[in-house]
């Protein structure tokens, strides 16, 4: 049954957690690397990173504002790999905000360590 099916997005982001930031302004979202989410080498799927920074910068616009979000630019860099049971610490910040756009640039950190960086830029869809 298409209707009650679940998407890889779906499965991805189930694993995504909010947490406690340094700051208190600050949203940082924690995130377990499984299995299923890495490649034949034993790391983290490009596109399952692609879908945890993306998660991550619809859930600090939502904050700003109700809708949805459409990428229109992402630049990933991956910096180290994250191995299976690395725990990972997104933190998202908002860049520019306007009425249609906004721009978001995503961190991932492995135990305190830079491990991939991300620059997005979204197209903001309203909800009526």
């Amino acid at each position: 049954q298409p209707q009650v099916g679940e998407t890889l997005d779906d499965i991805v982001t189930r694993h995504i957690v909010q947490s406690k930031g340094k700051q208190r302004s600050e949203e940082v979202y924690q995130c377990e690397v499984t299995p299923q989410m890495t490649n034949h080498l034993g790391t983290i799927s490009y596109g399952v990173f692609c879908t945890i920074v993306i998660d991550a910068a619809n859930r600090a616009l939502r904050g700003y504002k109700k809708g949805d979000l459409v990428v229109e630019n992402l630049t990933v860099y991956f910096l180290k790999p994250m191995q299976i049971e690395s725990t990972l610490e997104i933190i998202p910040k908002v860049l520019e905000l306007g009425r249609k756009f906004g721009k978001v640039d995503v961190e991932v950190f492995n135990e305190g360590t830079l491990v991939g960086k991300a620059m997005l830029m979204c197209q903001l869809l309203d909800r009526n």
